[in-house]
């Protein structure tokens, strides 16, 4: 019998670059594209959160969070 050997043919990785076979630098390039695509969407939304700050509650108090007085909350609230 003869033994076949099939050499894998290997791809450069230009960034880390290392020689990777056609399927892993095709898993690589689909991370690094996705990593890109996300680190912009949350740099767009860190650009929109300090142009538009969260305005919080006026006259909120730690004691309006205690969920013993719910009733009196909710009635507080609704009044308001």
């Amino acid at each position: 019998m003869e033994e076949e050997s099939k050499e894998t043919k290997l791809y450069l990785d230009e960034v880390t670059g290392e020689q990777v076979s056609k399927t892993e630098l095709k898993k690589r390039q689909k991370k690094r594209e996705n990593d890109a695509k996300l680190a912009e969407k949350k740099r767009i939304q860190a650009e929109k959160d300090a142009a538009n700050p969260k305005k919080e509650k006026v006259g909120q108090v730690e004691e309006e969070l205690d969920p013993t007085k719910y009733t009196d909350n909710r009635k507080n609230w609704i009044q308001s």
